[in-house]
């Protein structure tokens, strides 16, 4: 059984060595990616579907502001609903184009992220893993797995919060298993991850949970803090990764060959056997 101790001075160990470059990583992400989270692309969807149930309320007092309207001039009248169109049309380009940046670029730039974190713990990571992704046969598979992750993660959040936050933890393991080997199908990608995790939901939830401290101080300094404190929580992650991944091929999760090996001989990979 992995601990959080175990990681976290796995993680202090590695960032002893690289701190600067991977806070540059950070920093990069955070800048050209900014604050999207695991469905911030979808939940303009689920806000639509919310606000679909309008009150009786509501709509008496949309039905007074039609009356109005039929005592105004007529080329005033058609002036409003152009302008309400041209509103309706500029939103819906905007959320495309939003969109389109989360699924070709954004998404691709996080795994490239991940990717850094991953290898970064066998001291090969370099600030160019960022760009990895877009390499010629990894492209494809990593933007339909990133964007199906999504959309999963927004269909089971239409059934309320909570399956959206258990399906979150079923698929920490999905950038990761990308970043690893993108070549692999997104559905075997999922099925490793959900297979891997289970058991391990709660103790990812509490693992997260350790860090409030340290998110509480950041809050303290307006924010800047985030910025210093998310290569550790990024490096721990990794950390995870490599013990979680330990135990899926000692549990016959993984297949031989699926993913690269030089991860697993490690001393975190044995201190996963202490999971």
């Amino acid at each position: 059984m992995w601990t959080r101790k175990q990681l976290k001075e796995n993680a202090k160990a590695v960032l002893s060595k690289y701190y600067w470059t991977a806070f540059a990583v950070c920093i990069i992400i955070s800048l050209l990616v900014g604050g999207t989270n695991g469905f911030s692309s979808l939940n303009t969807y689920s806000n639509f579907a919310s606000g679909a149930n309008t009150s009786a309320e509501e709509l008496n007092r949309a039905g007074v502001v039609l009356d109005e309207l039929d005592h105004l001039d007529p080329e005033i009248v058609a002036t409003i609903f152009l302008l309400f169109g041209f509103i309706v049309l500029l939103s819906a380009v905007v959320w495309l184009f939003a969109t389109a940046m989360r699924i070709f670029l954004f998404n691709p730039l996080i795994a490239g992220k991940t990717a850094y974190f991953i290898r970064q713990r066998e001291d090969c990571g370099k600030i160019g893993n960022l760009g990895i992704a877009f390499k010629k046969g990894k492209y494809k598979g990593t933007i339909l797995t990133m964007f199906l992750k999504e959309l999963y993660l927004w269909l089971w959040s239409l059934l309320f919060v909570i399956p959206g936050i258990i399906k979150s933890y079923s698929y920490f393991m999905v950038p990761y298993i990308v970043a690893d080997n993108p070549e692999l199908p997104a559905s075997r990608i999922f099925e490793i991850s959900k297979k891997t995790m289970k058991g391990e939901k709660w103790n990812l939830f509490v693992l997260q949970l350790s860090f409030i401290l340290w998110d509480l101080a950041c809050c303290c300094t307006c924010g800047l803090g985030f910025f210093f404190l998310a290569p550790y929580k990024e490096t721990t992650y990794a950390e995870l990764y490599a013990c979680l991944k330990n135990k899926a091929i000692h549990e016959g999760i993984i297949n031989e060959g699926e993913l690269p090996r030089s991860i697993w001989n490690d001393s975190s990979a044995s201190a996963g056997a202490d999971f």
